[in-house]
Order: structure tokens, then sequence, then C-alpha cells
């Protein structure tokens, strides 16, 4: 599958960060003028995913602007990750029996709706700040909710089994596709 991220890719990465933002928002907002109150927690949960997906968006056009500093781009390649990770997981369960459908074909970020991408990410990050707790950071939280997709996606038929716990743990190895930022330490 060609997964090769370029500008279009870019721009749909964009286009799902700031839909989720959307959402989250929209969400928090409906929190207030409803008639019953936001579960313990809920409410804060909805803050920090706004502002994780605000400073991720953020995050992301300063790095593809080349203009974003370390803890940018981190932010930024983890972003890209997650919604990679969202069209993968989208573009496998549309798989059969591990033969790739022919949308599966094309790069997986474009064979998949913004509405798909949105909802598998938005999903993952609400997760994760579930997981993580409202102090974590924005690349922990990121990076969390990527390990989410990763896990709910399903693995091609064929494949050998997962490493058994017994074995010593081997260097992961980044199966998500060149781009100009450059890759986190966890995923390099």
């Amino acid at each position: 599958m060609n997964t090769r991220i370029n500008r279009a890719d870019d721009t749909r990465v964009i286009r799902v960060l700031q839909s989720v933002a959307q959402r989250v928002t929209d969400e928090a907002e409906s929190q207030f003028v409803s008639a019953s109150p936001p579960k313990q927690g809920e409410l804060q949960d909805l803050v920090k995913q706004k502002h994780v997906l605000e400073q991720t968006v953020h995050a992301y056009d300063k790095a593809i602007s080349g203009q974003g500093h370390t803890d940018s781009r981190r932010l930024a390649v983890a972003a890209q990750h997650v919604v990679l990770q969202a069209a993968q997981s989208v573009v496998a369960g549309r798989s059969v029996g591990g033969v790739p459908t022919p949308q599966a074909e094309k790069t997986a970020i474009q064979s998949v709706s913004v509405s798909e991408l949105t909802d598998k990410t938005q999903d993952a990050i609400a997760r994760a700040v579930k997981m993580n707790g409202t102090a974590s950071n924005e690349v922990d939280i990121i990076v969390t909710a990527t390990s989410i997709l990763k896990s709910q996606t399903p693995a091609p038929t064929g494949n050998p089994p997962p490493q058994s716990r017994t074995q010593a743990p081997s260097r992961v190895i980044s199966t998500y596709p060149p781009s100009n930022l450059s890759p986190l330490p966890e995923y390099a």
C-alpha cells in the first residue's frame, strides 16, 4: 500500500484535527446548555481534549511550515501518526480475509473519508485523556491515542503471531511512511 505523506495528506491531517476540535467544542458547549449536569470529570476531559487538539493543530501548522521547535515537531509527528493509524484502522476493517479492498490500494489516509478519520481520532483521543488523565501532556495523549488505535486495528490474516512475552523485546520499527517531519524517538 502506498502511504507516502505529501501535501494533500498534511492537509487532510489538519482537516481531521480541526474537525475533531470542532466536535469537542460543540460537545463541551452542549454540556453547558444541557438540562442535566455533566458527569464528574466529563467536562474536564472535554476541556483537556480541546486544549490538546488546539495545541496539536498549532504545532502541525508550524512544523509543516518549518517554523516549529523540537516540542512542536514532536507533537506534529505524533498527530500525523494518530491520523495515519486511524486511516490504517479503517482500511484494515474494510479488508476481507486479509486481502485489501481496491480502496486500500490507494494511500490509506486519502482512501478514508474525513468523517471516518474524525470519528476514529476523536474516540482515541477521548480514551487517551481518560487513561492518562487531564494532567498529561499533549504528546503523551496523542501517542496513547495512536496505541489505542493500533490495538483496535485488525491484523491481516497470514501474519505471524505476536511475540511471546518471554522473548526479549525488540526495537520497534516504524511502519509509518516517510515525511518531511522528523520521527519521534519512540518510533525511530
